[in-house]
Order: C-alpha cells, then structure tokens, then sequence
C-alpha cells in the first residue's frame, strides 16, 4: 500500500533523501503529538525526530562557505544582466526583444532561471520559467524601473535601478 497519510508521506520523505538512520530534526511537527510520533517510529524505525523550531529561519540565515559563493555568483551575473539589458535598451525595442536577450546571457553565464520586472509604461514581469510576457515595447522619455532577478544554484540575486530611457523632459528627470 500507499503512504498518502502524513506520517508516510514524511516517512516516504525520509526515506528518499536517505536518511533511513540517526536523526531528523524537524520544523513545524509537533513534539508533543505521541499518535504522530509513533506512526513515524512504525515506519521508520531506525530514525529518531527532533523538533527544531525554526530550522528553515537558522539555515536560511546561516550559509556555509559554499553557499555564500553561489550568493556570490547569483549577484555577479545578476549585474552582468542588469548592465546589458541598460545598454541595448533602446525607444522602440520591443519588451520581449529586450527580454530574449537577457535570458540568453543570464543563461550563458550559468543562471538557472531569470525573472525581470519592469516599470517602464505598463508595468510587466516576465520571468524564463514560463516565458510569460507582455507586448509593448520601450518609450522614448519613460523612465525604466527594472529589476532583474538571476537565480544559480538555487539561489536568487536582484539588482534593481531606475533610470531615463531616450529624451526625458526635466520634470521627469527630478523624479527619477
């Protein structure tokens, strides 16, 4: 049979990461919930549980070595996209133009997944993981409020600026 109620599906979990032996600290399961507890001793008999509130707060804030350089390699292709996507665009470019082109760099350069969000005219996000986009296409005199957003290995970077695109008349300059 199946293990489709919680205790197997966690058991199931276990089980699949490899962690048949020792033990497993957990976020969010009750301790003091015995019923729970010994259904999971039934089916992983060999694994004792600990509870560990707020496991997922501690380990996203703290980062190995190891984390921290693939932080570090988000943030550099992350501005490396940034700074294309400002230099080529241009009044006129279409949006998805714009966009295809900082895919195939946040990609060349080993990012997972990029995801832009824009505020130039009517705002729009676009992201690589599901190529969802919006027509239009760069004005001459908008400022351009854009995010660029580089996942690698994981984990995510953002750079975001705004700046004037073409001939911006003073008062709009003020504001950017």
């Amino acid at each position: 049979g199946g293990r489709a109620d919680g205790p197997g599906a966690i058991a199931q979990g276990v089980e699949q990461v490899g962690a048949t032996s020792g033990t497993v600290g957990t976020d969010g399961l009750p301790a003091k919930d015995r019923p729970l507890l010994d259904k999971l001793r039934a089916l992983v008999p060999d694994v004792t549980f600990k509870a560990e509130n707020r496991l997922i707060e501690k380990v996203r804030r703290d980062k190995s070595a190891l984390e921290l350089e693939f932080c570090r390699k988000a943030s550099q292709i992350s501005k490396r996209v940034f700074d294309f996507f400002e230099q080529i665009v241009e009044p006129g470019m279409p949006h998805e133009l714009a966009a295809a082109e900082a895919a195939h760099l946040a990609a060349r350069e080993g990012g997972e997944e990029l995801v832009l969000a824009l505020g130039s005219g009517v705002p729009w996000i676009w992201s690589s993981a599901t190529a969802a986009r919006l027509p239009g296409q760069f004005q001459d005199g908008q400022p351009v409020a854009c995010e660029v957003n580089v996942k690698y290995r994981g984990y995510f970077s953002q750079v975001a600026r705004t700046w004037p695109l073409g001939t911006v008349t003073r008062d709009r300059q003020r504001m950017i």
